[in-house]
């Protein structure tokens, strides 16, 4: 079983108020917005849950938003670091929009996942999902 699907067994357990699995359409949507192709963990994340409902927020007032809300509200950062040039559009805030979590696309490079709070650039949606598993602190969550 994937970090992923744990970490949504957990929250169904716990009943967190899920919306439905986003459509293709909104899959579509989601790449244009991020500029990239999607990687298969992003797409199956959205395909099991679009997110939490809109004011349902799981522990830690941390809200994993719906892809109409990624595309809608743009919380968009860019800069340059070490790595180079990126560019990141949140789907995580945490602690009412104090900070968030974003997909960072760098040129070249693919998607990868920032966690501001942490200050953590992760390789994958399916690593962010391991480490909120397996050391929620370490991502500050």
């Amino acid at each position: 079983m994937s970090a992923i699907d744990h970490v949504l067994r957990n929250w169904r357990a716990a009943a967190v108020a899920l919306n439905e699995g986003a459509a293709e359409s909104d899959l579509a949507q989601l790449q244009r917005a991020l500029g990239t192709d999607l990687p298969q963990d992003v797409r199956y994340y959205f395909s099991s849950t679009d997110g939490m409902e809109r004011y349902a927020p799981g522990g830690w007032l941390t809200h994993f938003w719906s892809i109409r809300q990624i595309v809608s509200d743009s919380w968009i950062n860019q800069g340059t670091d070490g790595f180079g040039a990126y560019r990141d559009l949140a789907f995580v805030d945490v602690m009412l929009n104090a900070w968030g979590v974003f997909f960072r696309v760098r040129p070249g490079s693919g998607l990868s996942i920032y966690v501001e709070g942490a200050q953590l650039e992760l390789p994958s949606l399916e690593a962010f999902f391991q480490r909120y598993l397996d050391d929620p602190d370490a991502l500050c969550m």
